[in-house]
């Protein structure tokens, strides 16, 4: 079934909801199973527990299931506080950057869990907790075994298992019940987004929907320190670029031009921009008169090839880059040994802010180089790769709702602001429990704090909590140069970048709305590989002509029957 007729059935499925206010009642020879008490407001008991359990057998068709309570009575009942106070299981990856408290704090205990607990009374219980890059593992093996949590976020593939074998609850109804209007306005502004998360017409978990596609986009980033001590103008062409790639090569000893690191992707220190100069679409299958295709098999590639290869020739590129990882890149960086480096709006964070620390550095973002000066295309990729999903046997899913809801009201009430409510200095917003990011929050924040930035005056927002946070946060870097404000700063400046090429039309959609149809999951490793293997040889002064061996031997083992498979699953 297509996702697009999935999304209509769903669609005619929630509109049903909506009019009619389902509570749907199923029984046993047709008995019809007591209403339960009020979830948010009343103590629980072993009845009200069973009673709360949404779905059915495994098997059930979805007209069979059997939803046994009631929702809240009011959209305050939906904040409303536990008494006595109930325990979440969780378990979650977390970035070492992001797994920062002050004095005394964890994970398991922090300003936001005692808010959780003070205000709902939910007590989160982590069941384990690994670093970010660790979480498919730990996760995988959580899957195999089937000890779950009462909530955990799933990426797109084990969702999509899951869904598909009723493994996790069947929220439909409880969705409808519980969701706040905050939280549906929200799902509201990326609908494709919001019913990625339905299977067969049904809900089974809630997309964490991104941040919008202005944060996704890879630009060029620029030593602006280098740039002025050049005397040269940003670069508008691929030869304006090289060109000034040369003369940071003389100005530093030791240093080469572009950071590219062997997995040549990443978000950052990949060659993405520089493929989307040559108008050509990097790793992405994508749309192109009617017909889904691969961007790295298309002439354009083979064109942004040759052109690194003249690079690896002239030392733009260091020698040995296919050996080195983000990390050995980025000790580059920070030593001040390259000036230019593809990567997304949020590369002032993160790798870019160490080489201000340590090497006075100051980096902006540029429009991409193209071929003849003008905008090309700009590729960004699916942004849905995760979602919350409930345990069947959890004693309270709506909690998980209300928790989503509540921190939602917070963050519009002050953002979690240190300058209204001090217990949150030093606390990363990442390590909330839960978190609904806001599709159209990026673009909204950008065209008010960027003209802000530069005139200094933010008092068209002033009454904007949130907006004077992260405009304030951003001011330290002009005022102060403090080093810890910089990737605010910065981010606006890409966004500026990126926001023309959305004016005007010059985005590149990924075609894969979801997890990798099965024939290509199986594949989709042998292709990368044979596409890094070849792509790092062509680079390193392999014949050209090896770029139209590999189409046909990349067709040959699967990537002609996968994209006959994506074109059956998410054409048109």
């Amino acid at each position: 079934m297509k996702r697009k007729k999935m999304k209509q059935k769903a669609a005619l499925i929630l509109a049903m909801i909506m009019i009619f206010s389902i509570i749907v009642a199923c029984g046993n020879n047709g008995a019809t199973p007591e209403a339960t008490p009020d979830a948010g407001t009343t103590d629980t008991t072993d009845a009200d527990q069973e009673a709360t359990e949404i779905g059915g057998g495994g098997d059930a068709p979805v007209d069979d299931l059997c939803y046994t309570w009631s929702g809240p009575a009011s959209e305050a009942d939906k904040f409303a506080r536990y008494d006595p106070p109930i325990t979440l299981t969780h378990v979650r990856g977390i970035a070492s950057a992001h797994n920062v408290f002050p004095e005394g704090d964890d994970l398991t205990n922090n300003a936001f869990t005692r808010l959780i607990y003070e205000e709902l009374g939910i007590i989160i219980e982590y069941l384990w907790y690994v670093d970010s890059v660790q979480y498919a593992t730990r996760a995988a093996t959580m899957m195999a075994s089937g000890d779950f949590p009462d909530f955990w976020l799933a990426d797109n593939r084990d969702f999509m298992n899951l869904a598909r074998n009723e493994a996790v609850l069947d929220i439909t109804e409880l969705y409808q019940m519980w969701a706040s209007e905050a939280l549906r306005a929200i799902d509201a502004t990326f609908e494709e987004g919001f019913y990625s998360a339905f299977v067969d017409g049904r809900q089974f978990g809630i997309a964490e929907l991104g941040h919008g596609i202005m944060a996704v986009p890879e630009v060029i980033w620029v030593r602006s320190d280098w740039l002025e001590a050049s005397g040269m103008d940003e670069p508008r062409t691929l030869d304006e670029l090289t060109e000034l790639a040369l003369v940071f090569m003389e100005m530093i000893p030791d240093s080469h031009g572009f950071a590219l690191q062997g997995s040549m992707d990443g978000g950052v220190m990949g060659l993405t921009a520089i493929a989307n100069g040559f108008n050509a679409v990097h790793r992405m299958w994508f749309e192109q008169d009617g017909e889904i295709i691969y961007g790295s098999i298309q002439p354009e590639m083979r064109n942004t090839l040759e052109y690194l290869q003249d690079w690896f020739d002239r030392g733009i590129i260091h020698p040995e880059f296919s050996a080195h990882d983000g990390g050995t890149v980025m000790e580059h960086i920070t030593s001040g040994r390259v000036g230019i480096m593809s990567g997304a709006c949020w590369a002032g964070w993160w790798p870019l802010v160490d080489s201000v620390t340590a090497d006075n550095a100051y980096w902006h973002a540029i429009q991409l180089p193209s071929q003849d000066g003008e905008r090309s295309n700009l590729q960004v990729g699916w942004q849905i790769w995760q979602y919350y999903v409930i345990n069947r046997d959890s004693a309270h899913p709506e909690a998980v709702i209300k928790l989503m809801n509540f921190f939602i009201a917070q963050e519009d009430e002050h953002s979690f602001n240190p300058i209204y409510r001090p217990e949150f200095e030093g606390l990363m917003l990442q390590a909330q429990p839960i978190i609904q990011t806001r599709p159209n929050r990026t673009y909204e924040q950008h065209i008010h704090i960027f003209p802000a930035l530069t005139s200094g005056d933010p008092s068209a927002f002033a009454d904007d909590n949130y907006l004077m946070y992260r405009w304030e946060h951003g001011m330290r870097w002009v005022r102060e140069r403090d080093p810890a404000s910089f990737g605010e700063f910065a981010m606006y400046g890409a966004l500026e970048v990126i926001r023309h090429y959305i004016y005007e039309d010059r985005i590149v959609m990924s075609a894969i709305r979801g997890a990798n149809p099965d024939f290509y999951e199986t594949m989709v490793s042998s292709l990368r590989q044979l596409e890094d293997e070849t792509f790092i040889r062509i680079i390193q002064g392999a014949p050209i002509t090896e770029f139209d061996s590999f189409v046909d031997a990349w067709l040959a083992m699967g990537g002609l029957q996968a994209g006959e498979e994506i074109n059956v699953e998410f054409g048109r």
